[in-house]
């Protein structure tokens, strides 16, 4: 499915995507529990049901309900008969989230688990994963790439360091796995501690879940807690709104509801950022905490005033797609001068968009952030595969058109 669109000013109140992050914790936490969580403002994206469909296989029945939500869902989910297979298959999609952290909580269940992935998910690193199996004498094995993925055993529990300049999804994993496994437990992080924000995150959503946990200079410490059944609402999701925002700052009118001004994702920062490239000539923006949000800001960048650099964004070469290379690619086809080093990139701005075709690469934050032109295309542009936004907002488009936004599938 390609996308055309067209040039048009858009207005109007749209309730936030509930946070993809935010979910996944908290349906993880609700099936650790031992007893009865209800989660409310849920929506069936890819990478959600990939999670929910992977802890069913913990022996939580998760049953859906439609939320008074317009669209969503609210999740009752019931562990108080958990019957949980000693074999496992779970199929993660293309969710790097769903494998970092379900591999961590499965391993702390026991048994054997398969994970299998599509996409560029084999190819995301699971180094630091594969470190603590070693650690643990938990058998691993998977062929050329990392999925399909068997492990078979059990975490031990105790003191683990995990490197977090990769990935802070490891630490995030580790820590929501641990609670499972009676004793004491310390995680040491080193390295540039990048995305710590996520890892706040969890933090919190755990403590929602009853499960305190400690932090010291180093890392962090659970000692002798068990998750406690609640009911939760997921909260709005900052990096998918950032797209309206941006088009706010290209001229619409957007009133974006149900956002949560105290949270913990780090992608709230998008508002600061945007005002940094509006009002500086030469702003430079650190996109490690906060690498989904690079592509909305890139493209912000193109049509604002003055020279916008993004970097220690390493980290976007290995999602979806190489989004450095995909936003550098897709910038330049529209005649923005565009300069990719290996962790960084540099954009030119004070363009003027007229036409022109956006690969997608089958990403959608790149086929999201790239339609955040509608306020100033000229003629039109045309999004190529766009139903990958699928993954993370399915409505994206629908919620665009009922803004006023010029919106049609469209057949080169």
């Amino acid at each position: 499915m390609d996308m055309k669109i067209s040039y048009s000013k858009l207005s109007g109140e749209i309730l936030a995507q509930p946070s993809k992050s935010d979910a996944h914790r908290k349906i993880i936490c609700a099936c650790l529990t031992e007893g009865i969580s209800i989660i409310d403002n849920v929506v069936l994206s890819q990478d959600i049901v990939a999670t929910i469909e992977g802890m069913r296989q913990s022996g939580a029945t998760i049953a859906l309900a439609k939320s008074a939500y317009e669209g969503r869902y609210v999740l009752t989910v019931d562990t108080r008969k958990r019957n949980t297979a000693d074999k496992r298959i779970i199929n993660c999609h293309e969710s790097g989230s769903t494998l970092r952290f379900l591999t961590m909580v499965f391993a702390a269940l026991g048994g054997q688990t398969t994970f299998i992935g599509e996409g560029k998910l084999p190819m995301r690193p699971l180094d630091e994963t594969y470190k603590i199996f070693t650690q643990d004498k938990i058998e691993f094995k998977h062929l050329e790439y990392n999925l399909p993925l068997t492990i078979n055993g059990e975490l031990k529990g105790g003191v683990y360091r995990i490197k977090s300049d990769v990935s802070s999804q490891y630490i995030s994993g580790l820590l929501m796995a641990l609670p499972l496994i009676p004793g004491k437990h310390q995680i040491i992080v080193t390295g540039n501690f990048e995305s710590k924000g996520y890892v706040d995150m969890t933090i919190d959503v755990m403590r929602q879940f009853g499960v305190l946990v400690k932090q010291t200079i180093d890392g962090y410490i659970i000692d002798n807690q068990t998750y406690k059944p609640t009911n939760v609402i997921i909260e709005g999701d900052w990096s998918n709104c950032g797209y309206f925002y941006v088009m706010n700052m290209l001229g619409s009118n957007i009133t974006v509801k149900g956002l949560n001004l105290k949270t913990f994702q780090p992608d709230s920062n998008i508002i600061k950022y945007l005002y940094e490239i509006k009002q500086e000539e030469n702003t430079i923006i650190d996109v490690s905490g906060c690498p989904d949000i690079a592509p909305a800001l890139a493209v912000y960048a193109a049509v604002a005033k003055g020279t916008t650099t993004l970097i220690n964004a390493q980290r976007l070469r290995k999602k979806e797609s190489d989004r450095l290379k995909a936003i550098s690619t897709n910038l330049q086809s529209l005649r923005v001068h565009v300069i990719e080093k290996k962790n960084e990139i540099k954009i030119i701005g004070n363009h003027k968009i007229k036409h022109g075709v956006v690969h997608s690469y089958n990403d959608h934050r790149i086929a999201m952030a790239f339609s955040s032109f509608a306020p100033v295309v000229m003629e039109q542009l045309v999004i190529k595969n766009a139903e990958c936004i699928n993954k993370s907002y399915p409505d994206f488009y629908r919620d665009l058109q009922s803004l006023g936004g010029k919106i049609d599938e469209y057949q080169i």
